[in-house]
């Protein structure tokens, strides 16, 4: 998608930072209501067309199937603009990195909208008070699941296939992300947990609002506590699971504390929902979802530090170009720079451009500088054309882009770098 170079704004490290907020925000806020929108819509099928001798489980259907229902505004509004928020972040986060993956995040928000507007004719032919369903229902019903499940997938699909591209920089067949297994591992996790947390949200649900009938009220909540406890008891075990497909360069401490601290809430959890299926409490059932929604805020915090590891060379590259970008708006004066000016310069733009792709001792992106630069020793202007002019010379790594460089500082790395090299050898 060449057009979306167009929607790349001029990058500072103030504008990076702020992408990474609103991903973090668009995560957090997105994807739990994805979750339960999800979730509501697999147990009300369930509940009405599985258990319909059972007069709990189908006043349980009509009452999950309420989400959102005077709010279409904002129905239709979640479903489309995360994802093509989400395209755009990532378009300007790895604008470093050619990829065609973003498409999936068109296909996402076509077929959330979809699935939005089925969940809304759904819920008109239910009406709010008769629990009846014929068959016009059912393929409103079936539309809706089916739309929201390839949404879901189509989202998940993008969301780790850059995680993947950004790691191996190898692009693939688009759908090719959508069945590789951290991606079927995650929507398995997303499955489980949507189930979990849209459970927990019917109970929040009947206890705040106003229902005739308490023994249902009763009851409804003793079905879903059960549901959610059975879904939270295996929610650790799959997480563990999707972990282990993440590549080694996303994970970090962070992540780690992250999901240690989930799967304590989530023991926390299945304690108190173990509670509420024998003894139901108003109280606990309401301050518990709101620690579940915490438990989600931070199972989706661990998401977005997994992209940030696995984007963070690509993310350095953009935003050592913006810091080299603000410093060049004072211009370097005229005339000859001194040999110890001329290192000084050298060492900011090493710091603030090279030193995301390249080290001296170690392979990055690029190739380590003890391994390429002491043929330059003694061929300076070389290497200088080559920083000025880059051109793909090995085929086990990636061409260097083009880097904006004018010939003063060309030279200031140059004299920079193969300084650094002849003292280390």
């Amino acid at each position: 998608m060449e057009g979306l170079q167009n929607l790349i704004l001029p990058q500072s490290p103030e504008h990076i930072l702020l992408l990474n907020i609103l991903l973090l925000i668009n995560l957090i806020v997105f994807l739990p209501y994805l979750s339960i929108l999800w979730g509501n819509l697999i147990l009300s099928a369930y509940y009405r067309y599985c258990c319909e001798s059972n007069s709990t489980k189908v006043y349980l259907a009509r009452e999950l199937m309420q989400f959102m229902r005077d709010k279409r505004f904002f129905g239709y509004i979640f479903s489309v603009f995360p994802p093509l928020g989400l395209l755009t972040i990532f378009a300007q986060l790895l604008s470093e990195i050619k990829t065609d993956i973003y498409p999936l995040f068109v296909c996402a928000s076509i077929l959330l909208f979809l699935g939005q507007f089925f969940v809304f004719r759904f819920q008109n032919s239910i009406g709010k008070e008769n629990p009846n369903i014929g068959k016009g229902n059912r393929f409103f019903l079936a539309a809706a699941i089916i739309f929201i499940s390839l949404g879901v997938w189509f989202l998940f699909s993008a969301y780790y296939g850059i995680i993947e591209i950004s790691t191996t920089t190898e692009n693939q067949f688009l759908l090719e992300y959508g069945f590789s297994i951290s991606t079927i591992s995650r929507v398995i996790v997303y499955f489980v947990l949507s189930l979990a947390l849209s459970s927990a949200f019917g109970i929040f649900r009947l206890y705040r609002t106003e229902n005739s009938n308490k023994r249902l009220e009763t009851d409804g909540v003793k079905i879903l506590a059960k549901t959610a406890l059975i879904n939270i008891a295996i929610l650790p075990l799959w997480s563990i699971i999707a972990f282990t497909t993440i590549p080694d360069i996303a994970l970090s401490y962070s992540v780690f504390a992250l999901l240690s601290i989930s799967i304590f809430l989530a023991i926390i959890l299945a304690i108190t929902y173990y509670s509420l299926s024998s003894e139901p409490n108003a109280r606990t059932g309401i301050y518990t979802f709101y620690l579940f929604m915490m438990t989600v805020a931070i199972i989706f915090s661990s998401d977005h530090m997994i992209i940030h590891n696995s984007t963070y060379f690509a993310i350095e590259k953009l935003y050592a170009k913006a810091t080299l970008k603000e410093e060049k708006n004072t211009e370097i004066s005229p005339g000859l720079l001194s040999e110890e000016e001329q290192l000084a310069l050298g060492e900011t733009i090493f710091n603030t451009t090279c030193f995301a792709c390249h080290q001296f001792d170690k392979r990055l992106v690029g190739p380590p500088y003890n391994d390429v630069l002491p043929k330059y020793i003694n061929a300076p202007e070389k290497m200088k054309e080559y920083i000025l002019n880059p051109r793909r010379i090995r085929e086990d790594y990636p061409p260097m882009p083009a880097q904006p460089l004018k010939p003063k500082e060309a030279d200031a790395i140059v004299a920079y770098l193969l300084k650094i090299v002849k003292e280390q050898n």
